[in-house]
């Protein structure tokens, strides 16, 4: 017996009866009821798109002896679907008894939600109800609901459609580098609560209907007409009114258009509001439903673990743009380096990308020829647009940016490179007082092991790493060797997946300095070993604190700046 037959079997014993074609004309479908709830016996169709069982199948409302009614009774959508999955419980095609009791459990709790709770439950969900029978979706970037309403534009640009304003910062950060088409006036309009939907007609088709539902509260009713007079007098026939809402929290409105003739008289009558609104009632125009995805820092990086991107307003130098920094670097920009106030990422290096650096890189082969600092530059601009950058292709140590930085970052796998950075830091603490930290990461060997140093201002340096780890052993034995394919091209072999782990440990290391502002400083690393047919495989990783040697010559007692 098949999994599927085995659905079907259960849903049978429940009193379902199978359809197929389904009702919809594809898929299939299992018609039956549930009772009882507070609408007495509901007839439900559950719907599966295919035989595959690998998703929790739809459920339509078909009949019963008193229907609860789309846009008056919460999770019911303008196809009479009824949402009943909480997210909670992963499909397990394997258990057909446990999933259909559990779907049915699902859809009476659904339809017993008390009549009392019933406007908050539709306005926790609002933007599905806005959305309902079609809209047009914009990505904002709004203020507070106190301010003032303001003129934005409607902006369409290379990813969407935006509603841009004057104080925009997000949006004209990368203005310039946007080709955008400006469409029509947007009004914004501030409040605090939005109107209830189940007293009136929904959803809103015409500006009547509008109206009416927003005329339940007599200040947002005053607000949009105010708004929308100011977006006719403003001299288009197409505009929109965009209202900000703090309960719930939505952007939402709606966009008109008129003919030129309907236009000019609305903007001859727009100084008489009572003139106005009554030949604008008999035009009773369309409305085509608009809803705003607020853009800004706090949304953008919601998913990230962090309540506040740990990165943002800090100035970043990461030297090397090859197979480490390279690939560093867009985990920094989501993790908000280069966005805020302050926030800048200052990418170092003077090398050309070439053929052989395709394997492990992050840009293209379209980047041949081309130098390394540049290019990535533009692959992180693109990708991120409203992240600041800077680049150079020069050598860090001719540059005069260690000074200005709040974290300085070594991606050049080059040990010469790391100790002069260390070095730097500790004379730049030491003769003038301003303390960075460095994070160091590089590969050991021919990716025997992982490693990212973290040299905290008052904690260890490069130097005293290096003698605790010949002390120490600290280091696994090395397995390979440089390759020396030229006098000027030297490299040591090891696959992409090891330069991503260093990266991605590097940003585990980068956190753990920051957030504990651990005054020593540590060494995270881990081991590789040999696995099956040779691939090798990651270890366990080990965190050693550095701390400072006081008979260190970079460092310690003997520190000299000459």
């Amino acid at each position: 017996m098949t999994e599927w037959s085995r659905f079907a079997d259960v849903l049978r014993s429940h009193g379902f009866t199978y359809e197929s074609p389904g009702p919809r004309n594809f898929g299939h479908s299992f018609f039956g009821s549930v009772a009882p709830t507070q609408f007495g016996l509901v007839a439900i169709d559950l719907f599966f798109f295919d035989s595959y069982l690998t998703a929790f199948p739809k459920a339509f409302l078909r009949s019963s002896e008193s229907p609860p009614q789309r846009f008056r009774y919460p999770h019911i959508d303008e196809k009479d679907q009824l949402c009943y999955e909480d997210g909670t419980k992963v499909f397990n095609r394997h258990d057909p008894e446990s999933m259909v009791s559990f779907i049915l459990d699902q859809i009476k709790s659904t339809l017993e939600i008390p009549e009392a709770d019933w406007d908050a439950e539709i306005f926790r969900e609002f933007k599905a109800y806005w959305r309902a029978a079609g809209d047009e979706e914009y990505f904002s970037e709004l203020g507070g609901i106190n301010g003032a309403a303001l003129a934005y534009q409607l902006e369409e640009g290379w990813v969407g459609k935006y509603l841009v304003g004057q104080t925009a910062p997000l949006f004209n950060s990368f203005a310039s580098r946007v080709k955008r088409n400006r469409l029509m006036p947007f009004c914004i309009v501030p409040i605090r609560k939005l109107p209830g939907i189940r007293a009136v007609s929904w959803p809103p088709k015409t500006l009547l209907d509008l109206q009416a539902w927003m005329g339940q509260i007599p200040k947002v009713r005053d607000r949009f007409q105010k708004a929308f007079r100011e977006s006719v007098s403003a001299g288009s026939a197409s505009f929109g009114v965009l209202l900000n809402c703090q309960e719930p929290s939505v952007q939402i409105g709606a966009r008109f258009v008129f003919s030129e003739s309907e236009a000019r008289t609305l903007r001859l009558l727009a100084r008489d509001p009572m003139l106005f609104w009554d030949h604008a009632r008999k035009l009773n125009p369309p409305c085509t439903r608009v809803l705003a995805t607020p853009l800004d820092f706090a949304r953008i990086f919601s998913r990230n673990a962090a309540a506040k991107p740990f990165l943002q307003e800090r100035r970043l130098v990461l030297a090397g743009c090859g197979t480490l920094g390279g690939n560093l670097a867009p985990i920094l920009t989501r993790s908000g380096a280069g966005i805020g106030k302050d926030g800048l990422i200052e990418l170092v290096d003077p090398d050309k990308y070439t053929f052989e650096n395709y394997p492990r890189h992050r840009m293209g082969s379209h980047a041949v020829g081309l130098y390394k600092a540049f290019e990535l530059k533009k692959e992180l601009e693109r990708e991120s647009p409203y992240v600041a950058i800077s680049a150079f292709a020069e050598p860090v140590q001719s540059l005069r940016l260690l000074a200005a930085a709040d974290v300085v970052l070594d991606g050049t796998g080059d040990e010469a490179t790391m100790h002069w950075l260390s070095r730097e830091l500790i004379i730049q603490a030491k003769g003038r007082g301003r303390k960075v930290p460095l994070l160091s990461l590089w590969i050991h060997g021919a990716g025997d092991a992982i490693c990212a140093f973290w040299q905290a201002p008052s904690g260890g340096c490069h130097e005293c790493l290096r003698r605790l780890a010949v002390a120490k052993a600290l280091y696994p034995p090395v397995s390979g060797s440089h390759v020396i394919d030229s006098c000027q091209s030297v490299y040591t072999p090891y696959s992409i997946d090891v330069s991503l782990q260093c990266c991605a440990q590097a940003s585990s290391a980068l956190r753990m300095g920051l957030a504990s502002e651990k005054t020593n400083s540590f060494l995270l690393m881990q081991i590789y070993s040999n696995g099956l047919e040779g691939v090798r495989l990651p270890g366990a990783c080990v965190c050693t604190d550095i701390p400072p040697d006081p008979d260190c010559p970079a460092c310690g007692m003997n520190f000299s700046q000459g």
